[in-house]
């Protein structure tokens, strides 16, 4: 095989070469779809995200409900001897009786008094003493009516049925007194106490305007 001299200075084409030598072109590399791989990351990324959201879902106890949290109510307080939640009964009257002349809402010995001291005792004014705990006690209207009663009645029968007070010798309950002053004398009626400390927490005198008479 002869070659010829290349003419001008030229070089050979590349095809006139050694036979034995076969350069090939470079293959054409696909060009990357850069949008794809973007949005194959974003997918990734959010699937990822949700995945881990529900695992940590999964593993994240349940926050403590109402119920448990909240604390039982504490009981409710017993109510004072003397207080109008306390229910009316001849004992409470007699724990409210003693209690107002103590504290002198009470007021005892005077002219519009329901309560005096006769006979070295205590004398309860009837029907007076026990308007006035009707009075302060709401709830006797509703137990006097279950029993056909007026709220000063139904008070006065359950003091009667204590026992505390002192009878005639004919078994009458209801003691009169007259009320003597400078203007006209009237009478009162009441009960006589067996015992004066029942109410006072000291006997105090007399009452020098009250008398007892033999009537029942």
């Amino acid at each position: 095989v002869s070659v010829n001299p290349a003419q001008g200075g030229q070089e050979p084409p590349i095809w006139e070469g050694d036979s034995t030598t076969i350069v090939s072109p470079p293959a054409a590399q696909p060009v990357p779809d850069v949008m794809e791989d973007l949005l194959a990351m974003v997918g990734l990324g959010e699937s990822a995200g949700v995945g881990q959201d529900a695992e940590e879902f999964l593993h994240t106890p349940a926050p403590a409900t109402a119920a448990t949290s909240i604390p039982s109510p504490a009981p409710a307080p017993a109510p004072t001897p003397g207080s109008s939640a306390t229910k009316p009964s001849g004992e409470q009257f007699m724990v409210w009786l003693k209690q107002g002349i103590a504290s002198r809402r009470l007021i005892i010995n005077d002219a519009k008094a329901l309560v005096h001291t006769v006979s070295d005792t205590a004398y309860l004014v009837s029907p007076g003493v026990f308007q006035r705990y009707a009075q302060e006690h709401p709830q006797v209207d509703a137990l006097a009516r279950q029993d056909k009663q007026q709220d000063w009645q139904w008070v006065q029968k359950r003091f009667e049925k204590l026992q505390l007070h002192r009878k005639h010798p004919n078994g009458l309950n209801i003691w009169t007194c007259e009320v003597t002053g400078p203007r006209k004398s009237r009478r009162l009626h009441g009960y006589l106490l067996e015992d004066g400390s029942l109410a006072f927490p000291e006997i105090p005198p007399n009452n020098p305007y009250l008398a007892l008479t033999q009537e029942g």
